[in-house]
């Protein structure tokens, strides 16, 4: 236990990333997108990742026109 109450988190790791992406390319709706957009908005306020936050909205864009 770290005494001086720091939590440390990792940034997101490739598995997550390619599980989001995954999620992105088989969502069914924008419904769906926008439940994914939640969760990569919750990523970046933890590890203010912009790379993978902006290459996964950006697959969510991509995804939101072929709809």
């Amino acid at each position: 236990m770290d005494l001086n109450n720091n939590v440390s988190i990792a940034s997101m790791d490739l598995q997550t990333k390619q599980w989001l992406v995954e999620c992105i390319e088989t969502a069914p709706d924008t419904n769906s997108l926008d439940g994914i957009r939640v969760t990569l908005e919750w990523f970046y306020s933890i590890d203010k990742d912009m790379d993978s936050f902006n290459y996964l909205l950006n697959k969510i864009v991509e995804k939101e026109k072929m709809l």
